[in-house]
């Protein structure tokens, strides 16, 4: 789904409801100017005007916009709303599934995807840092990449012990940040400091648009399902196979050789050790 106001200069309350679209399209489009406006809490002049800055007449053609953009009312948004049975059913969860990562493929920007697996081919190190729940994907992401590429680096622990994992980065670097919602404290500090070196920053977050000041070099954005329901993990999923499916073609025969190197020790060593 696209969004006019996209390349143009956004304010901070802009890029809320831009956020706030992307991330809840079947709640926005049955809300009224008046309930966007209390639940971002900003004012429906400063919506309206957000309205015309994205070209539309008003509020209901941009509500209608979305709508169809979105398929809200079509078969993949009826079987995501399956799930509002009072009793759990597998396939329905699966067919849920499906519709989330549908959805995030509307939301990621496939200019800014390619751009992601360029920065890692020809990064010298990257480091990877997700907290809570994110650290999950992270450990997942660190884990795949070392299988196809050198100097990958988990970053974990308190803040200090995050700053001293970063001591060989530099400008040939990239850091991967797994940001879902709000920032974190670590995050924050990784994104001021990877500026401060010039090494280049991938965030992989729930949100389309991101203040000036939380602006990585590239932001990879996945749809995670409405503010008020389950958080998937899948659709985050999907992208780390989806960068590592890329990169590994990218590096083609280098990617190729280390996992020949790695496989020959091993069958070596085991007919050497008799095991």
């Amino acid at each position: 789904m696209e969004i006019n106001a996209r390349s143009a200069k956004l304010t901070s309350a802009e890029t809320r409801i831009v956020d706030y679209i992307m991330c809840n399209p079947s709640r926005f489009i049955l809300l009224a100017i008046n309930q966007v406006a209390d639940e971002l809490e900003i004012s429906e002049a400063t919506i309206s005007r957000f309205v015309r800055h994205c070209g539309f007449k008003d509020y209901k053609e941009l509500k209608n916009y979305v709508a169809d953009k979105a398929n809200i009312g079509g078969l993949a948004s009826k079987v995501a709303n399956t799930l509002n049975d009072e009793s759990f059913s597998l396939s329905s969860w699966y067919h849920k599934q499906s519709s989330i990562i549908l959805q995030s493929l509307a939301m990621l920007r496939e200019e800014e995807f390619s751009l992601a697996v360029a920065e890692l081919s020809k990064a010298k190190r990257i480091y990877i840092y997700g907290k809570n729940a994110s650290r999950f994907l992270a450990e997942e992401m660190h884990y795949r990449l070392r299988r196809i590429k050198d100097a990958i680096f988990l970053l974990q622990g308190s803040d200090s012990e995050i700053l001293e994992g970063l001591l060989r980065a530099d400008e040939n670097s990239v850091i991967v940040i797994f940001a879902f919602s709000k920032l974190s404290y670590e995050s924050r500090m990784l994104l001021e400091y990877a500026k401060k070196i010039k090494a280049k920053t991938i965030f992989i977050t729930a949100r389309a648009f991101l203040p000036d000041k939380e602006r990585p070099d590239i932001n990879l954005a996945v749809y995670r399902g409405e503010t008020r329901e389950y958080h998937s993990l899948s659709p985050a999923n999907v992208l780390i196979d989806a960068l590592v499916l890329a990169l590994s073609e990218r590096l083609g025969g280098e990617s190729f050789d280390e996992q020949t190197k790695l496989h020959r020790f091993k069958e070596e060593y085991r007919k050497k050790h008799g095991h």
